[in-house]
């Protein structure tokens, strides 16, 4: 992630809203209107100009449109082929009867006798909050929301006639339609921006992100693969063979497992583990979101061509020790397998975040000096705050690469021994929203030369600053590890509630020591005489949201919402103050 474009789509998980039991709303409406007539019978509401208690006023003027809207926008929008949920309806009915409330109500402390202009404001209001929330949530087409949002507002107008004059009516009617204008224009430069530049729709966009939220819809990853491109990257596994048990796969992938959700490729290493095989490991390679997948079914063409390689092995029977490299302020632990070499580099307990695909490639190619293949894992195991990605150039990415370098050819001509590997998983009750994904804790044991070395890996976004360390020390201290090194896998499935929602962040460290444990004396357990291959693939053509595509989206979206506020100031006053006009030709 980073506080540049790598954030951005995260800070998405900051707009969702989950709406509650519909009943709640519904409930909500039925005591405002009462809470209004009583407040009526009180003595606090009069008329304009008669000394008296307006009679049932609330309930027939907030309570019976919103109820209305709740059951009636649904059926409208059915006509056009679209929906949403009882939940949404009820809770966008809930808000516009308070919105309403508050426009009616609050300005009588100032202007005593003006109920019914302000009423009438109100339905106007409420007429515009509701084409903006089904623009967002059900259609981002401005005629096929038009009526379904006229529902709760044209209701109210109507039963307005009972208490205010008989012009009432057509005073509320041109006055929503005054200010339906203005919000037309207003969603014609929400749009305008983005589809000039890109082609697709500000709206229709919102429109699938909420329809992933609610219904898990993928009419989002549809979007995004109009407006990707392909890139060809190089991806090293190691394939481990056993005596007697099953292969164990550990594989690099350079694609970033983002944005959020179950959008574009987040849940990347559980897919490739499913379509590898049950003890596939699939760390974090080095790439940022620009090299987001735009759906899932990118995720298929990555394990074919890891797949392809199958052919070409050549097994070998030999391991190094694991071995670690602390040059300040990067470090890497490294092991040879085979004519291979392992290197996780980190920065921990600073902040280790992504690492930009050119970093990575950088130290791959420098690698094959030494070594056939070079797997590079991006730790992604601390955490302090939102940081921006590592790119080529930068102080850092020479700090990786320096490290890299003393790493790998520190390693070559390193002893190696016959080995033996070993795997367990253990999955967490936590889940993902306390930063926890489908794969849970895996472990993957190497036995080389008398020492046992413990690879952790968690299906998580990062850890909290610190953690790594701590880690380490229990696996040593209360295991029969000599060596042991900590990582995410960097899914993205944890950040539908928060953009920053590391391991270690909602759940203690205490509360889950004992699962981490259990996954590294289930791997010991399972070990057994191993030999390795490692191939390096070639991922072609995978489809990825591209090069600073959510920089340009982000730009794009600032400089219209910087055009936006004033424009739509200025419209929605000239829409009041047209609505004066016609007050005082109608109503005075």
């Amino acid at each position: 992630m980073g506080c540049s474009q790598e954030s951005r789509l995260e800070g998405l998980s900051r707009l969702i809203v989950t709406p509650q039991d519909w009943k709640k709303s519904v409930l909500f409406i039925i005591l405002a209107g009462i809470c209004i007539d009583l407040l009526g019978y009180a003595g606090i509401f009069t008329m304009k100009s008669e000394n008296f208690v307006l009679p049932f006023f609330g309930i027939a003027c907030f309570t019976l449109p919103g109820i209305f809207s709740v059951f009636m926008t649904n059926f409208l929008l059915s006509s056009y082929g679209r929906k949403i949920s009882r939940n949404w309806s009820a809770l966008i009915s809930a808000a516009c009867v308070g919105v309403s409330i508050i426009f009616s109500f609050l300005p009588l402390t100032i202007f005593w006798d003006d109920l019914e202009f302000f009423f009438a404001i109100s339905i106007a209001a409420v007429f515009s909050l509701r084409i903006i929330a089904l623009l967002v949530l059900a259609d981002s087409r401005f005629s096929h929301v038009f009526f379904p949002a006229f529902s709760q507002s044209l209701f109210a107008g109507f039963m307005g006639t009972i208490f205010f004059p008989d012009e009432f009516f057509a005073f509320t009617f041109l006055l929503q339609l005054f200010f339906g204008g203005g919000m037309f224009l207003i969603v014609w430069l929400i749009e305008r921006p983005l589809k000039m530049s890109f082609g697709v729709s500000a709206l229709g966009m919102a429109n699938a992100f909420m329809a992933h939220v609610n219904d898990g819809s993928k009419a989002l990853d549809a979007i995004f693969s109009e407006l990707g491109e392909e890139v060809f990257v190089p991806q090293v596994t190691l394939f481990f063979k056993r005596e007697g048990r099953d292969e164990i796969i550990f594989t690099v992938p350079n694609v970033h497992p983002g944005p959020l959700g179950e959008i574009g490729g987040s849940n990347l290493p559980f897919i490739l583990n499913g379509l590898l095989g049950k003890n596939t490991v699939v760390p974090h390679g080095a790439a940022t979101h620009d090299f987001n997948p735009v759906s899932s079914d990118e995720i298929s063409k990555i394990a074919d061509a890891v797949e392809d390689t199958r052919k070409d092995l050549v097994f070998s029977g030999k391991a190094s020790r694991m071995v670690h490299f602390d040059e300040k302020p990067v470090h890497a632990t490294a092991q040879v397998f085979g004519d291979s070499l392992l290197i996780i580099a980190s920065r921990s307990p600073e902040i280790t975040d992504d690492l930009d695909f050119s970093v990575g490639l950088a130290i791959m190619e420098g690698g094959r000096r030494y070594f056939r293949n070079t797997a590079f894992v991006d730790g992604h195991n601390s955490m302090k705050d939102i940081a921006p990605a590592v790119h080529s150039g930068s102080k850092k990415a020479i700090e990786y690469m320096r490290t890299a370098e003393v790493a790998a050819g520190s390693m070559h001509g390193m002893d190696t021994f016959s080995f033996e590997t070993g795997i367990f998983a253990v999955k967490l009750p936590f889940g993902r929203e306390r930063g926890f994904g489908d794969l849970g804790i895996q472990a993957f044991a190497v036995r080389a030369g008398g020492k046992i070395s413990v690879y952790l890996i968690f299906d998580g976004n990062n850890m909290v600053s610190g953690l790594r360390e701590r880690i380490i020390d229990l696996v040593v201290s209360e295991t029969d590890a000599d060596a042991c090194e900590v990582m995410t896998t960097d899914t993205h499935v944890v950040n539908i509630v928060s953009g920053k929602n590391p391991v270690g962040g909602a759940v203690p460290f205490e509360d889950f020591s004992e699962y981490i444990l259990a996954a590294v004396r289930g791997a010991t357990a399972d070990l057994a005489p191993s030999e390795v291959a490692g191939s390096t693939a070639w991922c072609d053509g995978i489809k990825v949201f591209g090069s600073h595509k959510i920089s340009q989206l982000a730009s794009s979206a600032g400089a219209m919402i910087g055009l936006l506020i004033p424009v739509a100031v200025i419209i929605l006053i000239l829409s009041l103050l047209t609505t004066v006009l016609v007050y005082m030709v109608l109503l005075i």
